[in-house]
């Protein structure tokens, strides 16, 4: 689950046009802690209702 969602986001990250790097939080804007879920459910482009039953999944896997 944790491979699909950091792969799902460098993928968004590429599509929104930045770099290779930006899920590594160089040039990124995202307005998260770059070593948090949340960095990428945000470039996922997930909404809250969507991050809260990833987040239960996310909590199952640590």
């Amino acid at each position: 689950m944790i491979n699909k969602i950091e792969d799902a986001a460098i993928s968004q990250a590429h599509t929104n046009g930045y770099d290779d790097y930006t899920h590594l939080g160089y040039d990124c804007p995202c307005p998260y802690d770059l070593e948090s879920k949340e960095a990428l459910y945000w470039h996922m482009g997930f909404n809250d209702a969507v991050s809260d039953e990833l987040s239960s999944s996310w909590d199952d896997h640590e």
